[in-house]
């Protein structure tokens, strides 16, 4: 298997989290010049946008799904303990 070129996500960021698949993933949270909320959805050509994650953070650990995600911890302006599940449309604590 060889890596290939893909969309470009729509919003470029620092320490995002992430989750699942070559062609059902996720990218949420980050860092640009402040911390972001937002999440962003693959289905393995383009992104497009999806639920904001509750706090606008980075530095998140992520896995499970598209459909059935987790975004644990990360940064505000200190670290958190936060731990939110994604259903392939919105985010939930």
């Amino acid at each position: 298997m060889a890596w290939s070129a893909g969309g470009d996500v729509a919003t470029a960021r620092r320490h995002p989290g992430g989750a699942g698949t070559a062609t059902a993933a996720l990218l949420f949270g980050g860092y640009t010049t402040v911390n972001i909320a937002s999440t962003e959805e693959y289905d393995g050509t383009s992104w497009s946008a999806g639920g904001d994650i509750s706090a606008a953070r980075r530095g998140i650990r992520g896995c499970g799904t598209l459909s059935a995600g987790l975004a644990v911890g990360g940064y505000t302006t200190a670290d958190v303990t936060t731990t939110e599940e994604y259903n392939g449309t919105t985010w939930s604590a």
